[in-house]
């Protein structure tokens, strides 16, 4: 694997550029991004660099100098590898910097000889405890602990009350759960645009001459106006009888030519119009024939492009057209009020949650914009119509929190820790009391799981005294046996792969 290295001040572009122009042999690399860089305080840019990795196909390890690199890292269930020197080498390099030092500013030693005597002392006072402090950490190994809560999700349903905004004096309030609703509006404007009803098309197919060809080893006989069709089902009909010869013997297809004339309509019942004018080379086979339409053993392909085919037409705007579709915008606004209520809510920023029950919603002040009149030649009609759109609404606040009372007083313990998906609200039904107060059943996906920072059951104590001075192992067993515990991971400097023996050398941390 290759290892590439990021000072301080590299940015997020130039990872994107090593990660654009690695060749394709490279699946894995390693990457070290200095420990003061920014990169490792913004989870944005981490995210960004794996997405782009995994574009590419390549699997990223980073190595990394402290915990909070690791804690990030651990958070995106990314690999990384600890970059560690030797004591030894460590202490080689300060005392060769010591020295070279010294030996460049030997007239200056000479002048300040008692801040270094007094810099050596401390040098050595520095030694002494870290001395100490290895041997400490030799003697008492050090245990990291990781755990993960364990989330449990569950869908709550409730009913609430509900009452017209600024009207709380008119109800009985004094009920736990409830909340307001309010009135908003907005206008919407339609097109519409439908084909007039007095259309007659004065229609020529198109004709031309096609060439039978017989790839089986019998003849066939053909009469007039027996169908044809194209692939895309455009009908033909035969002029006159027809005789296809067989295969002979010297393995050349029969082959015969007759005079088609298009249909004016298709197999839909579709006005052919331009499309009856065939190009040359084009196939056409018997419908009714299993060894043509099936096999495709007998085909007639056109000889020359075909030509004649038109259609003309004229149109007239009646009155009964316009009375269409004034009853088809009716329609379409019936139709489509709740639609456009709940597309009006998502570009206003999905904060509310409309009332579509008991006439909760209305449509009033319809403006129509006419473009055709009785009389106009024209195909098509075409009409606006703009209408104001009145409806009620709640709050996503506020059935939030109203939940949140809920569930405090009747789900949530103490032990527990709650977060909700805002985006799992859903109303389900309205029951009227009385005029404009609704009793309203809301259904929300809650996550609960137990909250360590508090752990009020002490389970992060009974873990310690259960798990001290065993193996990594087992402790991870005893550890995932807690309901409460999803997924843990235990690192120790002990020799021998055991947890610390001493409760300060026991350090957890909890991932969320």
């Amino acid at each position: 694997m290759k290892t590439f290295y990021f000072e301080e001040n590299d940015n997020i572009y130039k990872i994107f550029q090593v990660l654009d122009k690695l060749p394709k042999k490279y699946k894995e690399v390693i990457f070290y991004v200095d420990s003061k860089n920014d990169f490792f305080k913004n989870r944005w840019w981490l995210k960004l660099v794996l997405e782009k990795a995994q574009d590419r196909w390549i699997k990223i390890i980073f190595l990394i100098e402290n915990q909070k690199q690791e804690q990030l890292l651990k958070s995106f269930w990314i690999n990384y590898i600890w970059k560690k020197t030797p004591l030894h080498i460590r202490i080689i390099k300060n005392i060769k910097e010591f020295l070279d030092l010294f030996q460049s500013e030997h007239s200056f030693y000479v002048r300040h000889h008692n801040i270094f005597k007094i810099l050596i002392l401390l040098f050595e006072v520095w030694f002494v405890f870290f001395a100490i402090y290895f041997i400490y950490n030799l003697v008492t190994p050090k245990t990291e602990i990781y755990i993960q809560p364990a989330v449990k999700i569950k869908h709550l349903v409730q009913r609430f009350y509900i009452y017209p905004e600024g009207s709380k004096k008119n109800y009985d309030t004094e009920r736990r759960e409830y909340f307001t609703y309010k009135k908003m509006e907005f206008s919407k404007t339609y097109t519409l645009k439908i084909p007039v009803s007095d259309i007659s098309y004065i229609a020529k197919p198109s004709y031309w001459i096609v060439k039978f060809v017989n790839t089986t080893y019998r003849g066939i006989s053909l009469r007039s106006h027996t169908s044809l069709t194209t692939p895309n089902g455009i009908l033909f009909r035969i002029k006159n009888w027809v005789y296809i010869p067989p295969r002979n013997w010297k393995w050349q297809n029969g082959t015969a030519e007759v005079k088609v004339v298009a249909e004016q309509k298709d197999k839909q019942w579709v006005l052919i119009w331009v499309r009856w004018n065939l190009l040359k080379w084009q196939i056409l086979y018997i419908p009714k024939m299993y060894s043509s339409i099936w096999k495709k053993l007998i085909y007639a392909k056109v000889v020359n492009n075909f030509k004649g085919g038109s259609t003309d037409t004229k149109w007239i705007v009646q009155l009964n057209d316009i009375q269409l579709l004034k009853k088809s915008l009716k329609n379409l606004i019936q139709k489509k009020v709740k639609s456009s209520i709940l597309e009006y809510i998502q570009s206003d920023g999905n904060k509310e949650i409309p009332l579509l029950q008991n006439n909760l919603f209305w449509v009033k002040n319809l403006e129509y914009h006419i473009y055709s009149h009785p009389g106009d030649r024209t195909p098509y009609l075409k009409w606006n119509v703009s209408w104001l759109i009145y409806f009620y609404y709640v709050s996503k606040k506020e059935v939030k929190n109203a939940f949140k009372k809920y569930l405090d007083r009747h789900i949530v313990s103490e032990k527990e820790f709650l977060w909700w998906d805002e985006n799992s609200i859903d109303l389900l039904e309205e029951t009227a009391i009385k005029k404009w107060f609704y009793l309203i059943t809301v259904s929300i996906n809650a996550l609960l799981w137990y909250d360590f920072q508090k752990d009020y059951n002490h389970i992060l104590t009974k873990i310690v005294s259960q798990i001290k001075w065993i193996n990594v192992n087992k402790a991870k067993n005893i550890i995932l046996w807690y309901s409460a515990i999803a997924w843990v991971d235990i690192k120790t400097t002990d020799s021998l792969n055991r947890v610390s023996d001493l409760n300060s050398r026991i350090f957890i941390h909890i991932t969320k």
